[in-house]
């Protein structure tokens, strides 16, 4: 079978120490309880209240009673709603003494946490569009094998051990003279592959995803080769392709517009950096890093 291209004061730890725990459970608390990040505050919101001058707004709120109600068993108490603004003006204090700290720019763990809670909200917003059959049918023209099965391909391969033997086995092929009697007389050898055609993904198992890129683009009667390796030349003779029928629109349809839909977040992620670049004053020291 042959392949191709293959030192800080200890009350100062035990602050941080009970800060990040403490903040951590809450976050999780909150989290489950409430799912998606919470809306930032923009003009027109309405503060219930202010910690350190930072609003909580009042659908804040409303999302934290709303987590509430649904695990209670009984109609929502003053009680319930003083433990419901509590609860995030506790959120509010732990992470405002967390950047304090600098836990929120020093501890990875968090800083992983935020940037996941970050991603999501980018992508949830994004994700409320449903592509129509005009953006779907103008995506697929832009790409029209996309969602095509690949060709199944019939194949013959040898593998010639010397630069002699693949020089011989070119000039022999180029000649018009057959496969099999080529390499045998160039002194090469052939392949053990399977009769019939193949799957692109069996035959990058048997040739290595290097020559199976260069064969997957071939006609029915075409030789690949030399491609050279480490351990010899390889020649592909193409004895079959086998096309796919195509699909339907209305067949494509959920692929295509989940496809649609992934490169749209994707794209919405990388213009959300773009105007967090554009904003922000970035200086790189390292003159290496340079472009």
């Amino acid at each position: 079978m042959a392949k191709l291209n293959e030192a800080q004061p200890s009350v100062v730890v035990n602050e941080r120490w009970v800060v990040l725990v403490a903040g951590l459970g809450l976050m999780l608390a909150i989290w489950s309880a409430l799912g998606s990040p919470l809306p930032r505050f923009e003009e027109g919101e309405v503060a219930i209240a202010y910690v350190n001058d930072v609003p909580i707004t009042q659908e804040e709120y409303a999302r934290a009673l709303e987590a509430i109600r649904a695990d209670a068993t009984h109609t929502l108490t003053q009680k319930d709603k003083q433990r419901a603004l509590d609860v995030l003006v506790r959120e509010e204090l732990l992470v405002q003494r967390a950047e304090q700290m600098g836990i929120v720019k020093t501890d990875r763990t968090i800083r992983k946490a935020i940037v996941d809670a970050m991603m999501i909200s980018i992508r949830t917003e994004e994700r409320a569009a449903e592509p129509t059959d005009a953006e779907l049918t103008e995506f697929l023209a832009k790409a029209p094998g996309l969602f095509q099965k690949p060709a199944a391909l019939a194949l013959m391969a040898a593998r010639a051990p010397t630069p002699d033997a693949a020089t011989a086995l070119e000039k022999a092929l180029r000649a018009g003279a057959p496969f099999e009697e080529a390499v045998e007389e160039a002194g090469a050898e052939m392949l053990p592959l399977p009769e019939g055609a193949l799957a692109l993904s069996k035959v990058q198992d048997y040739l290595g995803p290097t020559l199976t890129a260069r064969v997957a683009i071939q006609k029915a009667g075409d030789i690949v080769g030399p491609v050279q390796s480490p351990n010899g030349s390889y020649f592909v003779w193409v004895l079959g392709r086998e096309e796919s029928a195509p699909k339907s629109f209305e067949d494509m349809r959920p692929v295509l517009a989940q496809e649609w839909r992934r490169r749209r977040e994707v794209e919405a992620v990388l213009a959300y950096f773009a105007r967090l670049k554009k904003a922000a004053s970035i200086e790189v020291i390292d003159e290496a890093l340079h472009d």
